[in-house]
């Protein structure tokens, strides 16, 4: 069961009963009063050992409505069997992501096997699904795939909140089979007019008509051309807190500004003096979106060289 559909429902019950209970007295009722006495301390153990019990398996609920929903009777097959099988898509490739970098443009999928979900439940309160990690191995630990889930999670979020800047930090960074199953998923649900909620850990995500039309939208856009080779060398300043960089570029008239990799730390980037000169490695990624000027996003790969403050 996903953490925090567990520890609502929980609330809900102690609320519940705290509600029967204030309706008693041990005089007027003594033994329904003993009753619901004894379920709200056992609903308040519950909630305070789950509390205090870190999440270390993948799960994700996922909550349909809209058009291929008919009410409390169900939702369409097909429609429901293409969202499950693309966010497992989406689990899969951000998995090999984590655990080998970047994948092959063409394929199969690395470690796919490692990164299958269960379809253990029907989600309550609305007509939905819940995926759960496959492997029964305990641990005391998260597991990387509960790291995988949790960032598919955050980028469909991401691709349809009203936050433009946290898009364009995602599309600078993203893996391209990656990015084209995101793009199916806004595709899938705004084509069937579909809306959809996701409960991950302690994450509960809405995305209303507006948040699934606004990424489809964006995950719309085609990535032509990525090179991870680009060698510049310039002065440059990075703002550790942000993840950015500008550098004035030898010989360039025009600063240079973008993203830095998350494989940087940030102790790291604060280790930096601004202003130094550098060689650096760069990607360069070149995005399409219909009906707009083609766009260039620049990632700070890695530092090559620190150079003499001025030419030779």
């Amino acid at each position: 069961m996903v953490r925090k559909l567990e520890l609502d429902a929980l609330v809900n019950d102690l609320h519940s009963v705290r509600k029967l209970l204030a309706r008693r007295t041990p005089e007027t009722d003594p033994i329904g009063f003993a009753q619901f006495t004894s379920r709200a301390d056992e609903l308040e153990a519950a909630i305070a050992e789950l509390e205090g019990t870190p999440t270390t398996r993948a799960s994700l609920a996922v909550f349909f409505s809209g058009q291929p929903v008919q009410g409390s009777r169900g939702v369409e097959a097909g429609f429901a069997g293409k969202a499950v099988d693309i966010i497992q898509d989406l689990i899969a490739k951000q998995f090999a992501n984590l655990e080998i970098g970047a994948m092959a443009k063409t394929g199969p999928v690395p470690l796919r096997g490692n990164s299958d979900m269960l379809l253990t439940d029907v989600a309550r309160g609305s007509f939905g699904v819940v995926l759960e990690e496959a492997d029964r191995h305990e641990s005391l630990t998260e597991s990387q795939l509960t790291v995988a889930v949790r960032k598919v999670a955050e980028d469909i979020q991401q691709a349809g909140g009203t936050d433009s800047a946290g898009f364009d930090e995602l599309i600078a960074e993203i893996d391209y089979r990656y990015f084209s199953s995101l793009g199916a998923l806004f595709k899938l649900f705004d084509d069937s007019r579909a809306t959809v909620r996701l409960v991950e850990s302690e994450r509960d995500i809405q995305l209303d008509d507006e948040a699934i039309h606004r990424g489809r939208e964006r995950t719309d856009a085609t990535i032509t051309r990525d090179d991870d080779n680009i060698r510049m060398v310039g002065r440059l300043w990075v703002l550790p807190g942000d993840r950015r960089f500008e550098m004035v570029v030898d010989g360039m008239p025009d600063r240079l500004s973008g993203t830095v990799s998350k494989t940087f730390t940030v102790e790291q980037l604060e280790g930096l003096n601004n202003g130094d000169r550098w060689a650096v490695q760069l990607r360069e990624r070149t995005i399409v979106r219909p009906n707009r000027t083609p766009q260039v996003r620049r990632t700070l790969l890695g530092l090559i060289e620190r150079l003499a403050a001025t030419p030779i």
